[in-house]
């Protein structure tokens, strides 16, 4: 869940990682 509330805040670039990973998952 932590990854998906960080995709709203992009500010949040520790889950910058989490990020590219679910755009790569999509």
């Amino acid at each position: 869940m932590e990854c998906l509330q960080a995709l709203y805040p992009m500010i949040l670039k520790q889950h910058s990682i989490c990020v590219k990973e679910i755009k790569f998952n999509s």
